[in-house]
């Protein structure tokens, strides 16, 4: 059994199956840092997780707890294993319940499209290159 709730701006994972779902919240990246004993930069394999800590039942069942920008990754990797309230619960935190869906008079198309694709999300960060307006 493995469920994700929803938490202010973090997502709980709760399961049973930890080391199935652990795979999905590791990686290995290779990334340039300072080895002290060389005194030169290197190349190292670091092993990176998604989530900000993790809590173990007496019971077996393991918590994650990932940060709310994860939403989407979480969606699509787990959505086979998550139940389908939990899924449409994180869709939720993902996607508005209404958006505008015609575009701003004195906006060309191309920003139109930008701006209305930007507004069906709930949260998100979007820049654009000086001139963009013009």
């Amino acid at each position: 059994m493995t469920r994700a709730t929803v938490y202010g701006i973090n997502i709980v994972i709760e399961t049973d199956q930890p080391t199935l779902i652990k795979g999905f919240l590791e990686f290995n990246v290779e990334e340039k840092k300072f080895n002290f004993f060389d005194k030169r930069m290197k190349v190292m394999k670091v092993h990176k997780k998604i989530y900000n800590r993790t809590k173990k039942s007496k019971h077996g069942t393991q918590y994650y707890e990932v940060g709310l920008g994860w939403a989407a990754y979480i969606l699509g990797v787990l959505s086979a294993y998550l139940p389908l309230e939990d899924t449409e619960a994180l869709r939720r935190s993902i996607y508005q319940d209404q958006y505008r869906s015609y575009g701003f008079p004195e906006l060309r198309d191309y920003q139109n499209d930008d701006v209305l694709h930007i507004l069906k999300y709930r949260f998100g960060l979007c820049t654009v290159q000086t001139g963009y307006g013009n």
